[in-house]
């Protein structure tokens, strides 16, 4: 996970003015006014946002700091900072639609600045920054836009799946419920929630949570795959199967679909079926943590298998995985 500073600079108040014919920096006309003025403050909070944003963009540091430039922006009004912080999310929508994560976070933080009280900005935020791996900094993105909108079901959904990978399994199921609550025709947040009752051994919570899922949506892949869970748990594997099967000829590419029935085959014992489709799963996804993890129980491994291992270890060194993982 990247890391990230929180150094500001102190601003002191009554600079040397000995060399009144030096022409005064950008920094040096807001430095002046202090950090107890209103204006210093402004200038110290652009400061360390345009710094943060300039980090999270890749946009190589200044000599000597980065330039201070205040943002037209801040002295519009408030309906004309909206508007621009409007296209400042627009903007940040494209790039993460684009695949570009890093890039949407910039636009995401300049979006939040010009308009802090937008629930939007900060929702969207924390998409970027899980989509870059960040895990704890979406975590906070989503808290902040539902302090601003407490009854905003895809910013309590996004934060169950954020608090998952932080592995906050207790803290994950209270986000996917109130998701459910405030949008009980949400199949997502039903079948997260069957998932994470599943792992904590609640099989009744879980089965009722899939079924939830699957009458929200009967027809879509996440609801066939929750009646196969559903089914799987109560027993009736046969059924399971097939609404294993049918999800996945509904959607031959879903790399959960193809993993999520591997795993089924692997608790009845048919590893080498099992195995089959998790190199499926791979192929449709590369990055599949799961998959690997699952595959070294499903199958042996041969000096054949020698760029697969690598592809597994390097994935575990970019995921930052324990080290019980990288030496299976």
């Amino acid at each position: 996970m990247t890391g990230k500073s929180n150094r500001q600079r102190t601003e002191v108040a009554g600079a040397d003015t000995s060399a009144a014919d030096r022409t005064p920096s950008p920094n040096m006309l807001l430095d002046r006014l202090g950090p107890l003025t209103a204006l210093g403050q402004e200038a110290t909070s652009i400061h360390t946002v345009q710094d943060a944003v300039r980090k999270a963009s890749g946009e190589p540091r200044l000599a000597g700091g980065p330039a201070l430039v205040r943002p037209p922006e801040l002295g519009a009004t408030a309906s004309e900072r909206r508007h621009e912080a409007a296209k400042h999310l627009k903007l940040g929508a494209t790039l993460l639609a684009a695949g570009k994560p890093r890039q949407a976070i910039a636009a995401f933080r300049q979006a939040i600045l010009l308009d802090p009280e937008n629930p939007v900005s900060h929702h969207d935020l924390g998409l970027a920054c899980a989509r870059s791996g960040r895990t704890t900094e979406a975590i906070a993105a989503f808290r902040d836009a539902i302090a601003l909108k407490e009854d905003y079901p895809s910013a309590h959904y996004n934060l169950g799946l954020a608090l998952e990978e932080g592995r906050d399994d207790m803290g994950a199921i209270k986000a996917h419920t109130r998701a459910a609550e405030l949008s009980p025709t949400m199949a997502d947040a039903h079948e997260r929630l069957g998932a994470l009752f599943d792992r904590c051994s609640c099989p009744a919570e879980a089965i009722e949570s899939y079924e939830r899922a699957a009458a929200a949506k009967p027809n879509s892949t996440t609801g066939r795959l929750a009646r196969a869970e559903a089914l799987r748990l109560r027993g009736d594997l046969a059924q399971a199967e097939k609404w294993f099967l049918r999800a996945i000829a509904r959607d031959p590419a879903n790399a959960y679909a193809l993993r999520s029935f591997a795993i089924f085959l692997t608790n009845l014992g048919r590893m080498g079926e099992a195995a089959d489709w998790l190199m499926r799963t791979l192929a449709q996804d590369p990055t599949d943590v799961l998959a690997f993890y699952n595959l070294t129980s499903a199958r042996k491994f041969v000096a054949a298998d020698r760029p697969l291992v690598i592809r597994m270890a390097e994935l575990a060194e970019a995921k930052g995985l324990s080290e019980n993982f990288k030496e299976l």
